[in-house]
């Protein structure tokens, strides 16, 4: 069985055009990275500059005091539950606020910020930098 021929006729232009533009998009970005002061983050360190008072307590007494305080924080914080992340720079804004700062790094992969997740403090180093994606409807204040 043979198909049909097709017929095409070329020796005319077309007469239409078909034209699109994507939308803009209304997302936006922020970093979270560490100050430079914290080139060698510490539990004790980070609660020391919360504090603003060295902290005394010993390392053991200072990781536990930091994944409840990044515990507490995560549920205040204006964040939906799973957030986009990238560690690609290109972030709108950078977020100055150290308890914010340290509950995202603990808090995330390299690809999602997870509310819920257990802080891994040992994503907590300097020179790591998370940036999350928000959608346009969800535009946290932080």
């Amino acid at each position: 069985m043979s198909r049909p021929a097709l017929l095409h006729n070329m020796s005319s232009p077309p007469r239409s055009a078909i034209q699109h533009s994507a939308p803009v998009s209304s997302s936006r970005t922020a970093l979270y990275q560490l100050p430079p002061q914290f080139e060698e983050p510490s539990p004790g360190a980070i609660l020391a500059s919360l504090d603003g008072r060295p902290w005394a307590e010993g390392a053991k007494k200072a990781e536990t005091e930091l994944r409840r305080r990044i515990n507490e924080h995560a549920l205040k914080l204006p964040l939906p539950p799973a957030v986009l992340a990238t560690n690609k720079a290109g972030a709108r804004e950078s977020v100055e606020d150290l308890l914010t700062v340290c509950t995202v790094l603990a808090k995330s992969s390299d690809r999602v910020y997870l509310r819920d997740k257990e802080p891994n403090l040992d994503r907590i180093e300097f020179g790591r930098r998370i940036t999350l994606r928000f959608p346009g409807a969800m535009e946290p204040k932080v």
